[in-house]
């Protein structure tokens, strides 16, 4: 399943910092080396809700801007903290359907 792949790929990122409408994630950069990686990489570039994108490899930080009324920040949160898969998986499918993206099976 499509969300298990997600909370494997999650222990590459940490969570930075968080507030409405701003996101910050350090990376670890083995992340292009998962062997679901090149399986995430089909996915938009740009999901709704999601303004930009920032990435500064020198740091290994992502700083994303979303619209806090179209993806709500606890979702957010959730994501990064939710410790069983059947939470993970709630939350993730509730991220994909605010972002409308389609998850593969």
């Amino acid at each position: 399943m499509t969300e298990t792949i997600f909370f494997e790929l999650r222990s590459y990122f940490s969570l930075v910092r968080h507030s409405p409408g701003t996101l910050k994630v350090r990376f670890n950069p083995r992340v292009a080396f998962h062997p679901h990686a090149a399986r995430m990489r089909g996915y938009k570039l740009r999901p709704k809700g999601v303004r930009s994108t920032r990435v500064n490899p020198l740091t290994r930080s992502l700083k994303i801007y979303y619209d806090a009324g179209r993806i709500p920040p606890s979702l957010i949160d959730d994501f990064f903290s939710a410790c069983d898969t059947v939470r993970f998986r709630s939350v993730v499918f509730d991220l994909c359907r605010h972002m409308e993206i389609e998850l593969p099976q």
